[in-house]
């Protein structure tokens, strides 16, 4: 089926500067770009590094409008000392990756 507003991505590397200065950085096995929203949706061995720590996910959805990352299922994150799971995790990318 062809969608001309849909880009697949593999083995996906993505940067983000935060208004911190600090870099969040995505990777995933996979992921689909929608041209026309911006939105981006990472998929398989998601994880997210920060300043602060890492968060691994399923599933993560760059939600462009909103400056948001949405990860869902099997939601880990970890930090020098803590550890927690959660089924979802808002990652906003305005507030310096403010968790929410």
């Amino acid at each position: 089926k062809d969608q001309p507003n849909l880009i697949k991505l593999n083995d996906v590397q993505s940067y983000t500067k935060l208004n911190d200065g600090s870099i969040l950085n995505v990777t995933a096995d996979k992921a689909n770009y929608y041209k026309k929203s911006k939105n981006i949706k990472y998929y398989q061995n998601v994880k997210i590094l920060n300043k602060d720590g890492t968060i691994k996910a399923d599933v993560a959805n760059f939600l462009s409008d909103k400056n948001l990352i949405r990860l869902e299922k099997n939601v880990i994150y970890k930090d020098l000392i803590n550890s927690m799971k959660a089924d979802v995790i808002d990652l906003d990318t305005l507030k310096t990756g403010e968790n929410r």
